[in-house]
């Protein structure tokens, strides 16, 4: 019996092959009518969408020590399912003492390489990480 669900290659765990992306537009449409930009693929220095939906960054402030959880995987992992071209990973600190609150997601050791390649290893969709660094008010400016 052929192997009907084939695993994604290149993955460390097993994850469905997508031979077209989710959130790409079947081209061309039935109707003959064209698809309408938003979901038409876009190439930016060459990188390629495969559609113009992009979701900004969802703050959850749900880490410990700045290592995302299965709460991060599931969150963006069901968001990905729905195939936007882009998906924000949270504000990340490069540094502990940049983080907003101290749940605020992280890459600054090791420990948080492995957490976050399972959000983006699995390519159906672009995945970029939001590097921030929250700014430190001092007493003198009422911090």
């Amino acid at each position: 019996m052929a192997d009907i669900n084939r695993p994604a290659p290149g993955i460390s765990y097993f994850t469905y092959e997508q031979s077209t992306p989710a959130g790409t537009a079947i081209m061309p449409q039935k109707s003959g009518k064209l698809i309408p930009k938003l979901f038409q693929p876009l190439k930016i220095r060459g990188v390629e969408f495969q559609n113009r939906v992009f979701l900004s960054p969802l703050a959850q402030y749900s880490t410990r020590d700045g290592i995302v959880t299965p709460w991060h995987l599931a969150h963006l992992g069901g968001i990905l399912t729905r195939g936007p071209g882009l998906t924000t990973i949270e504000a990340s600190a490069v540094l502990p003492e940049g983080r907003t609150t101290q749940e605020d997601a992280g890459i600054w050791s090791d420990a948080h390489i492995k957490p976050l390649t399972q959000i983006v290893e699995r390519k159906a969709s672009t995945v970029p990480l939001w590097i921030a660094h929250a700014p430190t008010a001092t007493k003198e400016v009422g911090g």
